[in-house]
């Protein structure tokens, strides 16, 4: 009878941890993984404290990004991984578990010192290396209020899921880093996109008025008139030359005759349509391509209204 209990129990215990391992690894997010095995653990074991640290190699640190208090979820608790008062830092460098009945009486076995208390005062603890091949990747941690709180069961049932954790922590980094390379290379890709489109307004774009240049109103006008031969529409072309221009930059500095040509390319862009183009040939020359002209004498009462509008003070 008692060797058919035990091999109930152990069944129960397989069963579980197969179910366990599916649903550890089933997610690619650390949260997720961290939240799923302390759920699936918490009705077999006593956690007061339960988290997975992962190895900072920058800092050489052991970080708990998610972990969990009295089934409190937090975060970023950071362990100096050659600490000699962690029984998580000393299970990381020795690749070796730990198991603590109380470790007001035990600790001397792995520490110089007493481990200093995160949070509420602990007495049982397990810690357990996670390894991927040759690679320690962190520490599995679980701790209890209460003294002998962990059996050498307790330990072959962790021992026996590290590895599924161990899989799904790893996934979940790759999984992490190529998120972060993603949101580099998205952001690295706009960046190029609004560089390429600042460069390219540079080029076809007076850099004063901010009107099209030479450049891009022959590309422009040559749309124009495609679109003209197809259609049947007509288009009118105005050329604009400013008089007595040069006398007011003599007179009142470039700054003043760079801001009347500022003011002249806004009159004319005002008094058009948006489907109209103004373009800056250079120097105190502009040009205003109308484009679905009805007719000459169409194209004449817009030149006139310029006109008007250019001589306004």
């Amino acid at each position: 009878k008692q060797k058919t209990q035990e091999l109930e129990d152990i069944n129960r215990q397989v069963v579980s941890i197969s179910e366990i391992g599916k649903r550890v690894t089933a997610s690619l997010d650390y949260g997720t993984v961290v939240r799923t095995l302390h759920e699936s653990l918490k009705p077999l074991i006593d956690m007061g404290m339960f988290g997975i640290a992962i190895h900072d190699p920058a800092d050489d640190e052991l970080v708990y990004r998610s972990y969990y208090e009295e089934d409190e979820p937090k975060s970023d608790w950071r362990i100096d991984a050659g600490s000699d008062s962690s029984f998580a830092a000393w299970s990381f460098r020795n690749r070796t578990p730990v198991l603590i009945a109380d470790k007001f009486e035990e600790y001397g076995r792995y520490l110089a010192r007493l481990p200093r208390s995160h949070g509420k005062q602990s007495k049982s603890v397990v810690c357990l290396p996670l390894s991927v091949e040759d690679r320690v990747l962190g520490v599995l941690t679980v701790q209890s209020y209460r003294a002998g709180a962990y059996s050498p069961s307790d330990l072959r049932l962790l021992q026996t899921l590290a590895p599924y954790v161990a899989i799904a922590v790893d996934n979940a980094r790759v999984h992490d880093r190529l998120e972060e390379l993603n949101r580099a290379l998205s952001e690295e890709k706009r960046r190029l996109e609004r560089a390429t489109m600042r460069i390219s307004h540079l080029a076809n774009h007076d850099s004063l008025t901010g009107l099209p240049n030479r450049r891009l109103l022959f590309e422009l006008m040559g749309k124009a008139i495609e679109s003209a031969r197809r259609t049947g529409d007509r288009m009118g072309i105005i050329f604009i030359d400013l008089d007595d221009f040069k006398p007011v930059n003599d007179r009142y500095g470039h700054a003043a005759g760079d801001a009347a040509l500022v003011a002249m390319a806004e009159r004319l862009t005002g008094m058009l349509r948006a489907s109209d183009i103004v373009a800056r040939m250079g120097g105190d020359e502009f040009v205003a391509v109308i484009t679905s002209a009805r007719d000459r004498e169409g194209v004449q009462m817009v030149a006139g209204k310029l006109l008007e509008e250019c001589t306004r003070p």
